[in-house]
C-alpha cells in the first residue's frame, strides 16, 4: 500500500515545503499508475560525455530525492547471505552519513551499534533511507527475503561499467569494483 512519503531529513523553509508537496503529489500520481499496472517497471539509463550513468524519468528513479528513493523496492525479494548482510551493514552506515569511510570502518560502526541502530535515526544524514536500511537489515537477520536497493560507492560509474564489461582488473580496482582494502578515488 502506498503511503505519503516521509519528509526529507533536512528542514524545509515555506517555499521549499510547498515545492516538496507539489513534487510529492506528482510523484504519487505516477506511483499510483505504476501500482495500477502491475507495480513492475524498468529503468532506462544513459551515459553522459564523461561516462557517468544517469536514469531517465523525472518522478521515479533511484537517483532522486531521499523520499522518492525510500519508496522503491525490488519486485523480486530474495533471502540474503552473509555477503548480503555485509552489504546491508555498509548501506546502513552510508545512510547514517559514513559513506566516505572505508567499508571495514562502516561495518565496524554497525557492529558497535548493533543493539542501538533503531535509536540513531534522528542523527542520520538520510533519515528515511537509514530507517529503511535498518528495517531491511533486521529482516535479513531473521532470514526474511528483502528487496531493498543498496547503493554502493559509484566511483566514476562510467569507468566502472567499462571495467566490468572489459574485465580490466586494474581499472576495476581503481574505481572500487574490486576491494583493495581502502576507498579508491581515481580522480
Amino acid at each position: 500500500v502506498l503511503k505519503e512519503p516521509e519528509l526529507p531529513s533536512k528542514k524545509l523553509d515555506k517555499e521549499n515545503y510547498r515545492q516538496f508537496k507539489v513534487q510529492v503529489g506528482q510523484s504519487m500520481e505516477i506511483y499510483k499508475l505504476l501500482l495500477d499496472h502491475g507495480n513492475k517497471f524498468y529503468f532506462a539509463h544513459q551515459f553522459d560525455t564523461r561516462g557517468r550513468v544517469y536514469q531517465h524519468g523525472y518522478n521515479v528513479h533511484h537517483q532522486s530525492y531521499e523520499y522518492k528513493k525510500g519508496l522503491l523496492t525490488f519486485a523480486k525479494k530474495e533471502p540474503t547471505t552473509w555477503v548480503g548482510l555485509w552489504y546491508l551493514k555498509i548501506d546502513v552506515a552510508n545512510q547514517y552519513g559514513l559513506d566516505k569511510k572505508d567499508w571495514a570502518d562502516r561495518i565496524a560502526w554497525v557492529d558497535r551499534n548493533e543493539n542501538n541502530l533503531e535509536n540513531l535515526d534522528k542523527d542520520a544524514d538520510q533519515q528515511v533511507l537509514y530507517r529503511k536500511a535498518v528495517r531491511a537489515y533486521r529482516a535479513a537477520q531473521k532470514g526474511e527475503p528483502i528487496g531493498i536497493p543498496v547503493g554502493l560507492d559509484a566511483t566514476a560509474s562510467g569507468l566502472q561499467m567499462m571495467a566490468a564489461m572489459s574485465g580490466c582488473k586494474d581499472t576495476a580496482a581503481a574505481v572500487n569494483l574490486i576491494d583493495t582494502g581502502k576507498r579508491e578515488d581515481i580522480y
